[in-house]
């Protein structure tokens, strides 16, 4: 599932602008007579990954709050379009403990656990000033995370 560049505030702040870019494939969220349909993508920013990926799909798009508890620390909603780049721009403060972006999609048909991603936040190692970003890949009822 998204992330990293460039420093928002001054240095020792623990707030980084971090990218995640959403690149959907022209078979995203297929109908049943395979026309590709938009679908909505949340980000999370997260304490800790375990309640994340151990989240029914269903459950987690239904009450996302109560079922990541205090895991959970920032979230964002984006509809993503069929062959149209998305991104999301975030501010991430480790500060206040922010470990991992998690990444869910709406899938018509999610499959399997590839309605969700997890990746870490800890931009640290990232290339300095600038944005670290993290890529998904969104195709037909997955999500992934692109090298």
């Amino acid at each position: 599932m998204l992330l990293m560049g460039g420093i928002t505030v001054g240095c020792g702040s623990g707030v980084k602008d971090v990218r995640v870019t959403l690149l959907p494939t022209h078979r995203l969220n297929p109908d049943e007579s395979g026309a590709p349909l938009s679908v909505i993508v949340r980000v999370y920013q997260l304490k800790n990954r375990e309640r994340f990926e151990r989240a029914d799909f269903r459950a987690l798009w239904k009450n996302d709050e109560k079922v990541l508890e205090g895991d959970l620390l920032e979230r964002q909603e984006v509809t993503v379009y069929p062959e149209t780049k998305t991104s999301v721009e975030l501010q991430v403060d480790q500060k206040k403990g922010v470990q991992f972006l998690g990444i869910m999609a709406l899938f018509r048909k999610p499959e399997g656990e590839l309605w969700r991603q997890v990746t870490s936040s800890d931009v640290s190692s990232w290339v300095p000033f600038r944005t670290p970003r993290v890529k998904f890949v969104l195709d037909e009822h997955t999500i992934k995370l692109k090298d």
